[in-house]
């Protein structure tokens, strides 16, 4: 019986030498088509399939046209045969065309020629009309002119005249109809036009290069290879997007996940499998290097630096005394000493032993090694160790220019990444049936996911800032996947009441709100009771300010509603200000420093249809009289 084995492998890399070079036959061109694809946030894994049937022996597979925004080090080849099949090393390089190598970005070509050729068609019969008019109208004014004395007059009487005369007034007005209708048709050949250089330029891929891919392999024996090849691509990214539906009267919160996904990458995505994921290749997985903090205090130079180089000789004694305190430091300790402090130092040394000598920069650098010296102080303190250079303004003007002329020139560039907060949790998400998405940046809102929620409705109530309740809706989220930020459509009882947004990451388990706007079923009305500064004391005499509020609140609704009243309380940042609630003044029941907030203060209550409520507030403010309180309006 004999035994067929099944294998399995994926790029193999082995060296190109274990396969004789003379051992390749020819190559073997791969007609690919793209199967799927992994969108990430800056980028996307994309895997082309296809069938083969390959010979016995060494042979390459060859895929060409592959797009030129692919990342040349990212090729992953895997594939099955009923033949033991090995793998060698990938190898890749560019290929220069004649013509367009994008298939999406040829076809619009071919379009743009066929609406240039019809153009010239209509302007040229345009071109025609023109002129037969002209020649009309100069025929008619020459029709009763004699030439030359000699030449027989035309006699014509007036039936004949007036015939000529409506012919030729029919054929220009004929001519002329055409003429417009010409030029209709032209604008609208322009319109098309117009779109499809658009739709080329949006595409981002008119470009004559593309990646030809060669792998090696060699086979036992003849065999249908099914092989997939895989690379990563920029210009491609994704950004989550949610519709909330809530529905007040069942009580339930539908929480609908799109993934809105868009690309430039000069391939058509049409029916794939497309997979969303939350990585982000882009931020690398080294780890980051820490380094040393040095600290220092600053010394005060005893004599300005201008005065320095300008005394006559004989008062150098006068220098800095941690210059002679720094020159008596052995080598250990010159080693260990900062950089920016060495230099510095030299410096300083090399003025104070100019003194009295001509004027010159005393910070220029002598050589290339000091210029050396400070880039690498420039660098190693600003960026790394996070210190500053202190007060001195010739080192402040050195290091502005040197930042100037060391910064990256940026060339323009297109990108459409989006930025995805994950808080740590890497998940994918699959989209359900085929995927198509455009190469030319449009963006494909595709569902991903579909959450549904029992929330706890009620009415929050903010009077300090708004006279409205706002209608929230506080759920704890179910199954294994987080939700991410993003924006959110906002439906309430079927209709879109307008956008939001999700602004942190909410994790299964986590308990989290959405508001759904304005309840207009719910009155509000604030009004200030006292607001009065007076002084207290005898010998310590002290300012007071006291305030009184009260917030009535209606219920209209047609059932029990939950109440949220938010306030905030002043709060001290100094031992010498005294904020006191008032408690005859304020409603009993309330809660200080909500969610950790200082000053935060909330009531919460149930009311009944046709309910009314008051919630009051009276706080009182002391300090000392001779200080000014800053912070309160």
């Amino acid at each position: 019986m004999r035994r067929v084995s099944r294998w399995s492998f994926c790029a193999v890399l082995i060296s190109i030498a274990a396969i004789p070079g003379h051992a390749f036959a020819g190559d073997i061109k791969v007609e690919s088509k793209i199967k799927s694809a992994t969108v990430y946030s800056d980028r996307a894994t994309v895997t082309r399939t296809a069938s083969v049937e390959i010979p016995a022996g060494a042979h390459n597979l060859v895929f060409s046209g592959l797009p030129i925004k692919l990342y040349e080090n990212s090729f992953r080849v895997e594939g099955t045969a009923q033949a033991a099949v090995i793998f060698g090393a990938i190898s890749s390089k560019v290929e220069n065309t004649e013509d367009i190598v994008v298939e999406g970005v040829r076809a619009l070509t071919d379009q743009r020629l066929q609406i240039v050729d019809r153009l010239g068609i209509l302007m040229a019969e345009k071109k025609a009309r023109i002129e037969a008019n002209e020649f009309l109208k100069i025929w008619a004014k020459q029709a009763g002119t004699r030439k030359n004395d000699d030449a027989a007059p035309l006699e014509l009487d007036y039936e004949k005249w007036l015939a000529a005369s409506d012919g030729l007034s029919a054929k220009i007005l004929e001519n002329t109809k055409t003429q417009l209708a010409l030029e209709r048709k032209i604008m609208e050949e322009q319109k098309k036009l117009y779109k499809v250089d658009a739709d080329i330029e949006q595409h981002m891929a008119d470009q004559k290069q593309s990646y030809m891919v060669t792998v090696p392999f060699e086979s036992d024996k003849p065999a249908t290879l099914n092989v997939s090849l895989s690379y990563q691509i920029a210009d491609v990214g994704w950004a989550p997007t949610y519709d909330a539906r809530l529905d007040v009267g069942k009580k339930t919160l539908d929480l609908i996940q799109y993934g809105s996904v868009s690309q430039r990458t000069g391939e058509e995505w049409e029916d794939i499998e497309l997979t969303l994921s939350t990585a982000q290749p882009s931020r690398g997985a080294s780890l980051p290097k820490i380094y040393p903090i040095w600290l220092s205090l600053m010394q005060k130079h005893v004599l300005p630096m201008a005065s320095m180089v300008s005394s006559p000789p004989g008062t150098a004694e006068a220098a800095p005394a941690y210059v002679a305190a720094v020159e008596e430091k052995d080598e250990v300790q010159i080693e260990t000493e900062g950089p920016l402090h060495r230099w510095r130092r030299l410096q300083d040394e090399r003025v104070v032993r100019s003194a009295g000598q001509d004027e010159e920069d005393p910070f220029a650098f002598e050589d290339d090694t000091g210029l050396e010296s400070f880039q690498k102080t420039a660098t190693e303190l600003e960026y790394e160790y996070g210190l500053v250079l202190g007060d001195n303004e010739a080192i402040k003007r050195k290091l502005k220019e040197f930042k100037r002329d060391q910064s990256p020139k940026h060339a323009q560039t297109r990108q459409v990444s989006a930025s995805i907060t994950t808080g740590g949790i890497v998940g994918e998400y699959k989209v359900t049936g085929p995927a198509t998405v455009k190469a030319d940046g449009t963006l494909a809102r595709l569902q991903i996911a579909e959450l549904k929620n029992e929330p706890n409705l009620l009415l929050q109530i903010k009077p300090q800032v708004s006279t409205d309740a706002y209608m929230l809706a506080r759920f704890t989220l179910k199954g294994d996947a987080p939700v991410l930020p993003g924006a959110v459509s906002l439906f309430r009882d079927g209709a879109f009441i307008g956008q939001g947004a999700i602004n942190e990451i909410i994790r299964p388990e986590e308990e989290s709100e959405i508001s759904f706007g304005i309840d207009d079923a719910v009155k509000i009305k604030r009004d200030v009771l006292k607001n009065e500064s007076s002084q207290t004391g005898l010998i310590a005499m002290s300012r007071v300010i006291e305030r009184n509020f009260v917030t009535g609140i209606e219920n209209y609704h047609k059932q029990d509603i939950d109440i949220e009243v938010l306030e905030m309380v002043p709060v001290s940042k100094d031992k010498r200000i005294v904020i006191e609630m008032i408690g005859d003044k304020t409603t009993p029941g309330y809660e200080t420093d909500y969610k950790k907030v200082k000053g935060a203060t909330r009531w919460t209550s149930t009311m009944k249809p046709g309910q009314k409520s008051e919630i009051k507030l009276g706080w009182k403010i002391s300090w000392p009289k001779d200080e000014t309180l800053n912070g309160l309006r």
